[in-house]
């Protein structure tokens, strides 16, 4: 199999709004996915990128229609609507769905030639920011060199440190040091993540399945190891992300200890060295703490919402793959096994919609 790349097969993941209706809840994180995740994105030095915003398609009209025009201005920024209900496999500790659910995107915008093909995946969450050099530098490495030297491996011999060209190689690579920003107090400090969400790049064959979205966070570069892929963690003189707390993450007020090192009011200079390196819009983070409206659903909701939601969605999922196999079986049955399939079917469907409630923000009965 021959080594090949499009030099803009860098697949940047965004989960905006998977599970949530509320168009309130939009009409502020709208704001600040403008103000720094998208504006952070425009501002990057090279556009060989391709920014997949996956969106669920419950996403309030409004809402979506106001996301579509602002993503349409830059012809690599891609919405993805996704519905959370309809997935049949979810596996704990990884966000594998997200990416199939951006290939299959990736696929019929034809936007790799070949599904051998080399990409590189990365995650940026909603509300982060990357230095405005990261994807010319990560394209640089991944693709300019190592990449590269696979090529010349392919031609030279059929194996490449120890594994077969074909689909064991890949590469997983960190920018662990950054900074971390709270838009309400104003507050900064330098923070050191080797792998999370915004800091992890991996490089690997589409066909692979392999991707950023193989394991949760910090467990990238512990993933790579399984199937041998080349780790690497980089230095850099200045933070290669930004990232940002805010009200509806789920720390806010932050401490010493938070950062692991001293927090800081921040000043004029920092200010213009979040709009110069991380492109940050500093007038939509103004807007987004004029809109943001402190909505109080309970002690603790703002740790626990989400990952109620994300609990929902691997009991949707499990129904899911139930009522299929019941769907199956029960043409098949006979007289009371017939019967008890069809009770047992009826059971699943019910507690499938209370799942789906759940995900959706109502309230259990």
């Amino acid at each position: 199999m021959t080594v090949s790349w499009r030099p803009d097969a860098h697949f940047v993941i965004t989960r905006f709004g998977i599970g949530v209706t509320d168009e309130p809840w939009y009409d502020h994180r709208l704001e600040l996915l403008r103000a720094v995740p998208y504006a952070s994105l425009a501002a990057q030095t090279s556009q060989q990128f391709h920014w997949l915003v996956i969106v669920d398609t419950a996403m309030p009209a409004a809402a979506r229609r106001r996301l579509d025009a602002l993503l349409a201005v830059h012809p690599n920024f891609h919405v993805v609507p996704v519905d959370p209900t309809a997935q049949r496999r979810m596996t704990l500790g990884t966000l594998d769905w997200l990416w199939d659910a951006a290939l299959d995107h990736v696929l019929a915008e034809e936007l790799i030639g070949d599904v051998g093909e080399y990409v590189v995946t990365s995650i940026i969450d909603d509300d982060d920011a990357w230095h405005v050099t990261v994807v010319e530098t990560v394209n640089r490495l991944l693709f300019g060199q190592f990449v590269a030297r696979l090529a010349h491996a392919d031609r030279i011999s059929p194996t490449f440190g120890g594994l077969l060209v074909s689909h064991g190689n890949g590469a997983a690579m960190t920018f662990p040091d950054g900074l971390q920003w709270n838009v309400v107090d104003d507050r900064h400090g330098a923070r050191r993540y080797p792998w999370h969400s915004m800091t992890g790049f991996v490089v690997s064959r589409c066909s692979s399945g392999v991707a950023a979205t193989s394991a949760r966070h910090d467990m990238v570069g512990q993933f790579a190891t399984i199937p041998a892929f080349r780790i690497a963690e980089l230095t850099s003189p200045h933070p290669m992300w930004l990232y940002v707390r805010h009200p509806d993450a789920m720390s806010v007020q932050l401490t010493d200890d938070d950062y692991g090192a001293p927090v800081h009011a921040s000043t004029a200079s920092l200010h213009r060295a979040l709009v110069a390196q991380f492109g940050i819009d500093l007038d939509g983070v103004e807007r987004y703490r004029t809109r943001w409206t402190a909505r109080d659903p309970g002690p603790g909701s703002n740790v626990l919402a989400p990952h109620r939601r994300l609990d929902a969605q691997y009991r949707i999922t499990a129904h899911n793959r139930l009522l299929d196999a019941l769907d199956r079986r029960i043409p098949h049955a006979a007289g009371a096994q017939r019967d008890a399939l069809r009770r047992r079917r009826a059971n699943a469907v019910a507690a499938r919609e209370v799942a789906v409630r759940s995900l959706r923000g109502a309230p259990a009965d």
